[in-house]
């Protein structure tokens, strides 16, 4: 299989993007209104998840902080309510489902944030997966949505 080099305006192209990226168009001012919504964010302690969570609060969502230590998650004002969530191992999906679901009736957002990368290859979930495949792919995207009824 033959391999093509990119051409010249492909590259100018590539670091015209990199290097001159425009303004963003949208802000947080511009969400709207969330009264009413129920929202779970995991791996909300941290990073983007933590300034999601901010946000959502701002805008008066009702914020499940899904995330593994209650320690780093930030006070949470308002609406904001922390469930402890570990993504790596299924039981814990599980239990933080059943807790979300004995306190609310609807879901209206899920962020998955949560996840892990560049684990080293020796470690393991709890039920025995690759720890970066269960925390990724089987904690967030599958089995939390498999619990909430939307």
């Amino acid at each position: 299989m033959a391999y093509d080099f990119p051409s010249l305006s492909d590259v100018f192209s590539f670091f015209e993007q990199a290097l001159f990226i425009p303004k963003p168009t949208w802000s947080i001012e511009k969400m709207p209104d969330m009264t009413g919504k129920v929202v779970i964010v995991t791996g909300g302690s941290a990073g983007i998840g933590k300034v999601t969570v901010k946000a959502l609060l701002e805008k008066n969502a009702t914020v499940y902080l899904a995330a593994r230590n209650e320690k780093k998650s930030l006070d949470l004002p308002g609406k904001g309510v922390f469930i402890s969530l570990d993504l790596a191992d299924l039981y814990s999906v599980k239990a933080a489902a059943q807790e979300f679901l004995r306190k609310e009736t609807r879901l209206h957002i899920l962020i998955n944030n949560g996840g892990i990368m560049m684990t080293p290859k020796d470690q393991f979930s709890p039920q025995g997966y690759d720890l970066q495949f269960a925390t990724n792919v089987l904690g967030g995207p599958l089995s939390f949505i498999c619990y909430i009824k939307f």
